[in-house]
């Protein structure tokens, strides 16, 4: 640190410590540490500016003060709980997805792999219209079922397999020959 030292007499001296200045920060530096500090996920810069992305505007001139009134408008405020809003319907679509499978398409995965019919055959027009026709149900696309219902059924043959053989001794015998078609 710098400092002055002022004597008055041979017995006597003063010392004086000055603090530097601070250092001015870029203007960029300083955005994005607003940013940071409000928020990435609701507010951004280019280095010039910072955008609020909810409101989609400019918010101010790289003060602090002129971001925590954008934050207190009713706009932003509406933009804030809409984003929030959507987030739980999202979140809520996507459990209800995953939990409440549809029992129709489990039924018919079930059906279509005990019968040892291959699920591209869901994508036979003629096929999938007779399902449609005395069903009367939407009939699923073959990837939907071998992405969403399959292992489910996996998991469930699986899991009565280790029930019935829990606690048996069990045989298995295994031919070496390939079948060659």
């Amino acid at each position: 640190q710098p400092c002055v030292r002022v004597c008055r007499s041979a017995s006597f001296c003063v010392l004086y410590f000055f603090k530097m200045p601070k250092e001015k920060s870029s203007l960029s530096s300083c955005l994005r540490s607003y940013v940071r500090e409000f928020g990435e996920n609701i507010f951004s810069t280019d280095g010039q500016v910072i955008l609020c992305k909810l409101c989609e505007v400019k918010v101010g001139h790289g003060k602090r003060y002129s971001i925590t009134q954008h934050i207190k408008t009713e706009k932003h405020l509406k933009s804030v709980s809409l984003s929030q809003t959507k987030k739980q319907n999202v979140q809520s679509l996507l459990i209800n997805t995953v939990l409440n499978k549809n029992p129709f398409c489990v039924d018919l995965c079930k059906a279509l792999v005990s019968a040892n019919i291959p699920l591209k055959k869901l994508n036979d027009t003629h096929f999938k219209s007779f399902l449609e026709k005395y069903t009367l149900k939407k009939i699923p696309d073959e990837s939907t079922i071998r992405k969403n219902y399959l292992n489910d059924c996996y998991i469930e043959t699986m899991n009565k397999i280790r029930n019935k053989v829990e606690g048996k001794k069990v045989w298995l015998s295994i031919d070496e020959t390939t079948d060659i078609n």
